[in-house]
């Protein structure tokens, strides 16, 4: 999974409008008082900005379908049993990389499809 340089590419969830939105830019400023982190994204012809966005990160790998798999994901993995589970794709602190359950993220990623996202749909995620 590492040593490759990926494209830098995030997805904000507000939490106010219970919907995605592509983020246009990201500003950060520091003062002596507070740190700020400003998302400004868009969703068709609707702008959103403020504290009720959250950003999500794409980690550089694709499911089986070709598609981007961002943090906040979840993902449908089959072992080599052709089993599944469902995991929520999540920022490891520990690692200090995605992780997707406990499993290393680059082997889920070749055995694994989204399926929906920890906001929407977190009752499919295995206890």
């Amino acid at each position: 999974y590492g040593g490759q340089m990926m494209d830098l590419k995030f997805r904000a969830w507000d939490n106010a409008r219970d919907e995605y939105f592509q983020v246009r830019s990201l500003s950060f400023s520091t003062s002596i008082i507070y740190k700020d982190l400003r998302i400004v994204a868009t969703a068709g012809d609707q702008s959103s900005y403020g504290p009720n966005m959250i950003l999500e990160q794409f980690i550089g790998l694709k499911d089986i379908n070709g598609v981007d798999i961002y943090i906040g994901d979840i993902v449908k993995y089959y072992n080599l049993n052709n089993m599944y589970q469902y995991l929520p794709i999540i920022w490891s602190v520990q690692d200090c990389q995605p992780s997707a359950g406990g499993y290393r993220i680059d082997i889920v990623a070749r055995r694994c499809e989204i399926i929906g996202n920890v906001h929407t749909d977190g009752d499919l995620i295995d206890s």
